[in-house]
Formats: C-alpha cells, sequence, structure tokens
C-alpha cells in the first residue's frame, strides 16, 4: 500500500487560534444544482431572519445555475449579503479564503468534495451536507458543521450562533480541520 496526500497546494501555514471570527461564508466549485448552493443561500436567510449578519461570496462558473440562484437571492432580499464572484484561477483560493471563517457547501451529490478538502486545508469550518466522502472525513461538532436534515435550517443556524458564543471551541475546530489533512 502507499499514502495517497490530499494536500492540494503548498504546505500551508498553521492556523493561529482567532480571538475574532465573523458570519462570513465561502463557497468555490461549480454554480450547479448537484452543489446546493440553493440551500446554502436558504440557510443565509435563516441566519439573517435570526438577526445574524453574514456574508456569502459564491466563486466558481456557471453550471447551469448562475441565473436560478441570483433570481433566489434577490428573492429573499439577500442581495447585500451574498455576492456572486464568478471564477477565479484555484493559485488564488488560500488567499481569498483568508476573509472567512466557514466554507458553505450544502450538496445533493458528491464524490469525494475536493473543494470542502481544500477549505479545511486552509483552516475554514466546512457546514456540509453528509454525502459522498464528506461523511467520513467532516465529523460534527469536530472538525464540521453537518446537517443531517436539510429541512430543519433553523437548527443548523442555531449550531452556528451557538458556536460563534464558544471561541474556544471555534478555535479547537478550526484547528482540527486542518489536522484532518
Amino acid at each position: 500500500t502507499r499514502v495517497i496526500s490530499f494536500v492540494t497546494s503548498k504546505p500551508i501555514a498553521k492556523i493561529k487560534k482567532s480571538n475574532t471570527f465573523s458570519l462570513r461564508f465561502i463557497f468555490w466549485g461549480r454554480l450547479n444544482k448537484q452543489k446546493g448552493i440553493d440551500r446554502a443561500i436558504n440557510l443565509i436567510k435563516v441566519l439573517i431572519d435570526k438577526g445574524c449578519l453574514c456574508n456569502f461570496e459564491i466563486w466558481g462558473p456557471d453550471g447551469g445555475e448562475l441565473n436560478n440562484l441570483t433570481l433566489q437571492a434577490k428573492e429573499l432580499k439577500l442581495d447585500s449579503y451574498i455576492q456572486f464572484m464568478g471564477s477565479t484561477s484555484h493559485d488564488k483560493l488560500e488567499n481569498i479564503s483568508q476573509s472567512n471563517s466557514f466554507y458553505l457547501q450544502l450538496s445533493r451529490l458528491e464524490g469525494m468534495a475536493m473543494s470542502v478538502v481544500e477549505a479545511m486545508q486552509y483552516g475554514l469550518i466546512p457546514i456540509v451536507t453528509p454525502v459522498g466522502e464528506i461523511k467520513n472525513y467532516c465529523k460534527n461538532d469536530m472538525n464540521a458543521i453537518v446537517i443531517e436534515d436539510i429541512n430543519n435550517l433553523d437548527k443548523t443556524a442555531e449550531n452556528i450562533i451557538a458556536l460563534l458564543k464558544n471561541k474556544k471551541k471555534y478555535n479547537v475546530m478550526q484547528i482540527s480541520t486542518q489536522k484532518t489533512w
């Protein structure tokens, strides 16, 4: 046997414990139905309705859903909270991710989900659904927030809010994301 590394870029600096963190979410990948970006937008809406000021950057090429997602954000009055950033090069992801706290991908179907792996390597806490291989490396309350019931986004929002109130737990989870890989 031989070990296959999932480290996707140059060595990444160790995360320093953060005393400040925010409700800044990011996604990168194809904008298609499979990735569940519509579900992620719905979670942002729940957080906003609970009084949380947050931001969601969506990076990636249109895979057939950009118009629907833009319309959804507009209908939910989230224009000022959600930005569709377009495509970027892979080598810029680490820098782009540094101003965010969470990686948000509520996929309907996945394989390995390399974007989640990359996000964890950058120290972002993933908020994900347990599909494909994600369920094998994202562990709820250890290195991720795993949404078991996509129809109960209120519970997920409450978990996120509780995590933001517990800086020690947030720091432990953030460090654990990198240790996973």
